[in-house]
């Protein structure tokens, strides 16, 4: 996974590398262990190697692709009247395709520092949630800090939701020899 800055819509664009809305959803993504990360400084490196004008997804994907991730996380911020909204997406850095995209919305302040009042691990866990994992469990990332048990889960809860027992079994199973205290 590769995280790179925002765009900014309605307010001026901070530092790429102080910008807060990818530096709090990296951040979040780092508390999963067994998931892989470009360091944040490889993406500045990367930046800076790029021409300087605005990005678009071909050149996002290219900057993932560059820093070796398959997935990357890019989005915009969007100030408006009263309130600030982030919507980060997950795309596919080989094809470009969106995986998933969440939102959130904040209250402007008047000091500039509203993005550090958004939820950043729940816009990750949104990001990464497969869909229909909901099934049997609304909160399936509470309690592990284990990607692989966390996504062994999932698998697990969809296939429950389908009356797929038997596939559901080793899934949990797994979800369990990831982490044995995962209370899920």
């Amino acid at each position: 996974f590769a995280v790179v800055p925002f765009q900014y819509v309605g307010a001026r664009a901070p530092d790429p590398a102080a910008e807060p809305a990818s530096v709090g959803l990296y951040d979040a993504l780092k508390r999963w262990d067994g998931l892989r990360l470009a360091s944040d400084a490889s993406i500045q490196e990367a930046l800076q190697r790029r021409p300087a004008h605005a990005m678009l997804i071909d050149d996002v994907t290219r900057l993932a692709r560059s820093v070796r991730a398959g997935r990357v996380v890019w989005g915009r911020v969007l100030a408006q009247r009263d309130s600030i909204v982030v919507r980060a997406a997950l795309y596919d850095a080989v094809t470009g395709e969106s995986l998933r995209e969440v939102a959130q919305t904040v209250p402007a302040t008047d000091g500039g520092g509203a993005l550090r009042g958004l939820d950043y691990p729940a816009l990750v866990t949104g990001l990464l949630r497969a869909p229909k994992a909901g099934a049997i469990s609304a909160h399936p990332d509470r309690g592990t800090t284990s990607y692989a048990a966390w996504r062994a889960f999932e698998r697990g809860a969809i296939a429950l939701a389908h009356w797929d027992v038997e596939a559901a079994m080793p899934a949990l199973d797994s979800a369990v020899a990831a982490d044995p205290a995962y209370p899920q």
